[in-house]
């Protein structure tokens, strides 16, 4: 709406009032993809260059949208805000591009103390700070003279969608998050290739996690025997009683023992939930495999070299 009062696409509060767009995070490591470049910002339609501001200072809260886009879509203007600095197109104001083509990465320039992420804002008004706001989800939420839709939607997305985001492993515990003035950086220490006597470290990470499921992980060995299955409620993953998540992770130890097989492990991760008495598999299943190998000793290594 215009008065500055916002509510989510589902009239509740998964937003805050006087923001205007929808927040995109890259969960977990956002810090790590955000420094490697991993995650890149595409048109959402094809459309013409409006406006085009390159020149923002990270982890300063002013100029609200930091390095940002606007595009023209017809009747309707999308933005692309808090982009990382350096990172735009050679495209400039009044370039056409298509629907999926790279405009730059995801930053944290401008009032984006929280970390680096997308703020993606549909627009009727060039004015982005005081032109009428479109929710591009197109509920019921909206009045009927919001509820056109920018981007042809042909399904909508549930509310709350429970789903796996990733399962990884790592040869050490991760060090999380970032200073905006560089002093640390994020190092998750991916790895998959383990000895007798490491630990395999396993984070699960999960979005719209609910006090109703369950997070379930599965260690296999070499010969398909279970090492290891750790079943998580919310009270295991927060320590507390939530209700609702919106982004958890959970971190799962097992230490290689001399009697183990080597060989290809895998892990296998799913969310269940209870329905009608049966626990029932929500979302997708991902798996993931490591190596486990032979000890190797110093002696070992040394006439290896």
């Amino acid at each position: 709406s215009n008065d500055g009062v916002y509510h989510d696409m589902n009239c509740e509060s998964l937003s805050y009032d006087r923001h205007r767009g929808t927040d995109f995070f890259a969960f977990p490591f956002y810090w790590y993809q955000y420094e490697n470049d991993m995650l890149d910002v595409v048109a959402a339609e094809e459309g013409q260059i409006i406006l085009k501001v390159g020149q923002a200072d990270n982890c300063v809260a002013r100029g609200s949208y930091g390095m940002h886009m606007a595009i023209r879509h017809g009747n309707y203007i999308s933005v692309y805000a808090h982009l990382k600095e350096g990172s735009l197109t050679d495209k400039d104001v009044n370039d056409v591009v298509a629907k999926g083509e790279f405009l730059g990465k995801v930053g944290f320039t401008g009032n984006s103390a929280s970390g680096p992420h997308l703020h993606f804002q549909v627009n009727m008004d060039p004015d982005l700070d005081n032109g009428w706001t479109v929710d591009p989800y197109l509920t019921t939420c909206q009045s009927s003279n919001q509820s056109q839709d920018l981007m042809e939607r042909k399904q909508e997305q549930e509310y709350r969608y429970t789903e796996l985001l990733s399962l990884t492993t790592h040869l050490d515990d991760p060090v999380w998050g970032n200073a905006c003035d560089n002093s640390f950086t994020e190092n998750p220490y991916f790895g998959d290739e383990y000895q007798i006597g490491d630990t395999i470290i396993i984070i699960a990470a999960v979005r719209d996690f609910t006090n109703t499921q369950e997070l379930s992980v599965t260690l296999t060995d070499d010969l398909g025997v279970i090492r290891q299955q750790w079943r998580l409620d919310m009270r295991d993953i927060t320590g507390r009683d939530n209700q609702h998540q919106s982004a958890v992770y959970a971190k799962l130890n097992y230490l290689v023992q001399d009697t183990d097989p080597t060989g290809k492990w895998t892990i296998g991760a799913a969310i269940r939930e209870r329905i009608n008495g049966r626990l029932t598999q929500v979302g997708s299943f991902l798996e993931k495999d490591c190596t486990v190998e032979p000890f190797t000793t110093s002696a070992e290594l040394e006439a290896i070299s």
